[in-house]
């Protein structure tokens, strides 16, 4: 295919006279609305239609086309072979797809290899513009590259005679050039002198008018031929351009000209433009370096990233250099991530090898790392527990059977055997404590939110920790006099405490010391770039510090997430932190901690804090005592262990106990029964009626407003039935027997 010379490339705005088409087409109706279409549109157009490869390639041959369509699909061969037959002979011409068959996503992917547009053949109407576009954004780009060109020329030769005036058209400056076509050794001999000096007196009059004119109007003279008539008698055409000239601060000096080549002076003209908008103002850094990294240019927000050397040159960041060589080497630009200060940036680095440089543009990516690790772990928390959440429910109950008839069976069995009932009961409740723990994790256990008294948590907690971490290791306890109150479920506080200082403990196994201090804290806004679930406030702040074996920057990354441990197997769960984390979070706190190889590892929560009293009457964690009754009970759970179980306890303890499976039955017994029931116990999740419901309809018919609720699911299934509100009483499946008498006692001892 031969080489068509752009058309109007000083004016890409006008279209060709003729617009000539090549189309591949082997449908014959198709071709007749692709031309319609054109001619619906006004377009002047020569359509050559071809049906198959050969007479694609025949025409290939034989003419040169301002456009090239073509079906996706023809017989045995493509439209997508067809762009690429035009691309090994002309990679200038557009190609447009014109098809029916492909999917969207499939077109976007063909017009990223490089086809200029697709059009789909039931939106036909789009085509003539798509033409005229693909046409005009071909000789554009043409123009471009042929001002690059003649740019390249002038940069490598200057052959052009410059100079630069004042405001009485005397010269400042001339070009190397120039001078010489002066017949002067030095450039400088040019100063103050005027074109009066050097050319004829019509010659010197006309440029003297020009100049001042420009001054005058500060509008350039462009393309304007002019015949000089030398001092000598010679004579000489050129083509020559004024315009105003300014200083940085945009004050008028005078006049600057260039006279040759017109194109070549646009293309100077804009090549001062482009680098005096080379950005500066670039929020992003942005360096231009040798491939040995040394700097040429670098915009302020570079100054992050560079170093200097022994001789104090700027140098690129360490971490570009290999990616230097080898993006010298092969020509091809490369993206890469560096880590400077502990901040990372993304580098595009793009060599120019004709002009002896490399750019690179760098974007910083901390928050976006930070953002996708934080969700990573998000999602993995969320998928244990939604995998918790699911199995909870069923679990527990089990473990409720097993807790349940193991403490019947210990009541009612010889010594001898009460070593191993209580053997499975432990287990039991080992099983019962690593579903709490998950439960923990996933943000899904049942807590009591209540006002902790800081100081008085931590008083309470000193002696059992220092039994617990053992005679080699100092505790050390610091409160702040100010330390505030927070909102929380203080055995879940007591937990994360435990947690946090035995986890301190085994990071000692020499021994060390153990720090606990807790002060009022205030969180500020730029703390979010650390910690990005937190918000700005104030917090009570509890850490705990050990002088033990801290971590790294890898172990640190994985520290929450359940299962993970650095401890030797069977050492440890790896749901330590996770349970940490996860009651936390739940308490809207949140969890930072600071580790260094070899000096120890600082772990701080951050709870909010609350104007609120903490409640100075009875312990929240006392229980009524583990007696029985003779009162009568309504007990409804549709997991039939769990309620057999639950009756067998009950019935044990004296009272009279009328069981049912689900909600239906059991108001028809309640209805059935002269006695008066005087307390319900119902599971919360049921078949057909919810515990919720239930306690309603007894409620309405008079039968009883005492309510025990007993569940195994997690917590945003309960929240669901609206049985989280702190006048609610609720066991939590696996409960033991005492634990089940004591609350059921407490509630029918209530005025």
């Amino acid at each position: 295919m031969r080489k068509r010379e752009s058309w109007e490339l000083g004016n890409p705005e006008v279209m060709p006279t003729v617009v000539r088409i090549l189309y591949l087409e082997d449908n014959q109706i198709d071709a007749e609305l692709v031309a319609h279409e054109l001619e619906k549109a006004n377009f002047d157009f020569a359509l050559d239609i071809v049906v198959d490869e050969r007479e694609f390639r025949h025409a290939l041959d034989s003419k040169d086309y301002d456009v090239i369509l073509s079906d996706y699909s023809v017989p045995q061969w493509t439209g997508l072979e067809a762009f690429h037959a035009v691309s090994e002979k002309d990679s200038e011409v557009p190609f447009i797809l014109v098809t029916g068959t492909l999917g969207e996503e499939i077109a976007v992917g063909y017009i990223k290899a490089g086809i200029t547009d697709c059009i789909f053949k039931d939106h036909l109407a789009r085509l003539p513009a798509s033409v005229e576009q693909a046409i005009r954004e071909r000789d554009v780009n043409a123009k471009l590259r042929f001002h690059e060109a003649l740019l390249m020329q002038l940069m490598d030769n200057i052959p052009d005679y410059i100079y630069f005036k004042d405001l009485q058209s005397r010269f400042i400056r001339i070009s190397q050039a120039h001078a010489a076509r002066f017949g002067l050794k030095d450039p400088t001999e040019a100063i103050g002198r005027t074109d009066f000096d050097f050319f004829s007196e019509l010659h010197a009059r006309g440029g003297f008018e020009d100049e001042q004119a420009v001054i005058r109007t500060e509008e350039p003279i462009i393309n304007k031929e002019e015949r000089e008539i030398r001092p000598d008698g010679s004579e000489a055409w050129v083509l020559t351009t004024k315009m105003p000239f300014r200083g940085v601060d945009g004050k008028l000096f005078g006049t600057f000209g260039i006279s040759r080549d017109i194109t070549a002076l646009k293309q100077t003209e804009e090549h001062i433009l482009s680098l005096a908008r080379f950005p500066d103002e670039d929020p992003h850094p942005v360096m231009r370096v040798q491939s040995d990294g040394m700097v040429l240019y670098a915009n302020d927000a570079s100054e992050i990233l560079l170093s200097s050397d022994e001789d104090g040159n700027r140098r690129a960041p360490q971490g570009c250099l290999d990616a230097l060589g080898s993006t010298w080497e092969s020509g091809e630009r490369r993206e890469i991530e560096i880590v400077v200060d502990s901040r990372f940036f993304a580098v595009t680095v793009v060599p120019f090898s004709d002009s002896g440089y490399i750019n690179l543009y760098a974007r910083e990516v901390t928050e976006e790392r930070i953002l996708g690790e934080r969700l990573n772990q998000s999602q993995r928390m969320e998928a244990i527990g939604r995998l918790t959440g699911g199995v909870a429910h069923d679990f527990n109950n089990v473990l409720q059977a097993i807790m349940g008839y193991s403490e019947v069976l210990r009541l009612k069995s010889p010594a001898e055997n009460q070593r191993y009932i209580s053997e499975i009961i432990t287990a039991a409740k080992r099983a019962a404590a690593l579903t709490s723990q998950l439960l923990a994790f996933s943000r899904k256990q049942v807590l009591r939110p209540q006002v902790v008294e800081t100081k008085t948590l931590i008083r309470s907690m000193q002696g059992m920790l220092d039994r617990i971490i053992g005679d080699d290791v100092e505790l050390q306890t610091v409160v702040e006099p100010d330390a505030g109150n927070f909102v929380a479920d203080p055995g879940q506080m007591e937990q994360v405490l435990l947690n946090l200082a035995v986890n301190a403990r085994d990071a000692m196994p020499s021994g060390g010391k153990i720090i606990i201090r807790a002060a009022n804290r205030t969180l500020e806004e730029g703390y979010g770039h650390q910690n990005l679930e937190a918000k700005a406030g104030t917090y009570v702040g509890i850490s705990v510090s050990d002088s033990g074996t801290g971590m790294d920057a890898e172990t640190l990354r994985h520290i929450y997430e359940p299962f993970f441990t650095t401890k030797e197997k069977g050492k440890g769960t790896g749901l330590g932190l996770a349970t940490v984390y996860g009651i936390v979070r739940q308490s809207d706190g949140y969890i930072d901690c600071r580790s260094d190889r070899g000096i120890g590892t600082t772990f701080t929560i951050y709870l909010p804090l609350t104007i609120e009293v903490a409640d100075e009457g009875v312990d929240a964690q006392s229980k009524a005592a583990a007696t029985g009754g003779t009162e009568t009970l309504l007990l409804v759970d549709d997991d039939n262990a769990t309620r057999n179980v639950t009756q067998l306890a009950l019935e044990e303890a004296g009272y009279t106990v009328i069981a049912a499976p689900d909600g239906e039955e059991a108001i028809q017994a309640a209805l059935s029964q002269r006695a008066v029931i005087h307390l319900l116990v119902s599971d919360v999740v049921m078949g057909h009626m919810s515990g919720k419901e239930l306690a309603g309809r007894l409620h309405t018919a008079g039968i009883t407003d005492r309510v025990l609720y007993v569940s195994g699911y997690p917590t945003d299934v309960i929240s669901k039935h609206g049985i989280l509100e702190p006048e609610i009483d609720l066991l939590q499946k696996p409960f033991g027997t005492r634990e089940l008498l004591s609350t059921v006692r407490k509630i029918l001892d209530r005025p």
